[in-house]
């Protein structure tokens, strides 16, 4: 080793979900999930059906499977409801959710049993809720038609009941009758310019007898009407999925606090159906998960390495930070060296710990003395790495200077500060706990 070191580092598991864990404030397994979440729905988005899959298969534990299905349950709720106040009609209670709780209460302890009855009632909810504003929807479509169309005699008007009943559409004559029963296909939550096209071409169907053409015309519409429905539902429950996840994540700790709430507002359009999910969100939303993690690896590191100095002896500052490449520092000295400290910057983008040895005061230059802490400081590192090596850390050596070999660089001394580990510190907390 040497005076001056650059180790790399890389944090996984158990480890990185503590750090989430200490990052967002959350239960580490949460944390863990959470992310977890972010990185299955992002990096295998355009294989949409595997990868809501995946992420249910992959869910950290039924917990966060629960979470999952009453998030996709609200959205459900909400595009049912959204259909009915198109249509005219009035609001049906079974779709109004169960009051949400906290979230971290709602992820401990799973649903409650009033959201679980009311997740497991949904779909037949959602169901009848689509099936009247269908029929409403029909209803009013070929009372418009039937009115622009008064002078035709070679059909008869149909009503909404006779086309969309409990054995579903029921065969009738006529032109109108035709176009009439196909309305009853279309989704009645398409959206309004999906709705315009196919109202246009059930106008120019309706009004002739030769309309083999138009009719096709009319299917393909109202087929391309509900693809955009499913694909504008499935945006919805991942954006609702991942807006979820990114909910504790703060506007700070090296994140940009307006990127998170860009991404947040996005997000919220996406569940809205006022914008699409494309790749611009899905990458925001990625860099937002690889910060974290990265602030979380660089919190994880700095803690096990100052324990693990600790172990061997040496004091640890009050002056300690987890930042920036800039900011992030962690101050050591040993009693055995009282005249040199080392200085450590954590720098989690980069995931690199920097450690160098300075001499505490501005006496005299003193280069054999220098080169003997920064020799016992390598050994001391040496034998730091090896012990949090057995532990399932690894770190990493990136740049190694042999002792003596630059000038070391002098600070004020702050020794009387340092009068307690940052080892018996962390276990006191942990007892504290």
């Amino acid at each position: 080793m040497s005076g001056s070191s650059i180790v790399g580092f890389a944090v996984g598991g158990a480890r990185l979900a503590s750090g989430l864990g200490q990052v967002l404030a959350l239960d580490p397994a949460e944390a863990a999930a959470r992310n977890a979440r972010i990185r299955l729905l992002t990096e295998q988005r355009r294989d949409r059906r595997a990868a809501l899959e995946a992420a249910l298969a992959c869910a950290a534990d039924e917990r966060e499977r629960q979470a999952q299905r009453l998030i996709t349950a609200r959205v459900d709720a909400a595009t049912a409801a959204a259909a009915l106040a198109s249509a005219g009609l009035p609001p049906d209670p079974a779709l109004e959710a169960p009051p949400a709780g906290p979230a971290a209460e709602a992820w401990c302890l799973g649903l409650r049993p009033a959201a679980e009855a009311w997740c497991l009632g949904l779909t037949a909810a959602v169901a009848a809720a689509l099936d009247r504003a269908r029929a409403a929807t029909v209803q009013v479509a070929g009372a418009h038609l039937a009115a622009a169309l008064s002078a035709l005699d070679d059909g008869r008007v149909v009503a909404a009941a006779e086309v969309v009943g409990p054995a579903g559409p029921a065969p009738t004559r006529g032109a109108l009758a035709a176009v009439t029963r196909m309305l009853a296909s279309l989704d009645p939550r398409a959206g309004q310019a999906d709705r315009g096209l196919v109202e246009a071409a059930a106008g120019a169907a309706a009004g002739r007898a030769d309309n083999a053409g138009q009719l096709t015309e009319l299917r393909l519409r109202i087929q391309t009407a509900n693809e955009n429905v499913a694909r504008r539902r499935d945006d919805a429950v991942v954006a609702a999925q991942l807006l979820d996840a990114v909910e504790p994540y703060p506007g700070g700790g090296g994140l940009d606090p307006r990127r998170l709430a860009h991404v947040r507002q996005a997000l919220a359009e996406v569940v809205a159906g006022r914008r699409a999910l494309d790749d611009e969100v899905l990458d925001e939303v990625a860099r937002l998960r690889e910060q974290t993690e990265a602030v979380a690896s660089a919190a994880t590191v700095a803690d096990a390495v100052a324990d693990a100095l600790g172990d061997l002896g040496y004091l640890v500052g009050p002056d300690f930070s987890v930042g920036t490449a800039a900011a992030g520092m962690l101050e050591v000295s040993h009693p055995a060296q009282p005249d040199h400290l080392v200085r450590m910057r954590v720098d989690a983008d980069r995931r690199q710990l920097v450690a160098l040895v300075y001499r505490q005061g501005a006496g005299e230059e003193a280069a054999k003395a220098d080169a003997e802490a920064e020799a016992a400081w390598c050994g001391d590192l040496d034998r730091a790495i090896r012990q949090l090596s057995e532990s399932g850390l690894v770190l990493t050596p990136v740049l190694l200077r042999a002792p003596g070999s630059r000038p070391t660089p002098v600070v004020a001394g702050r020794a009387e500060e340092r009068t307690e580990s940052r080892h018996k510190q962390r276990t006191n907390q942990r007892t504290e706990r």
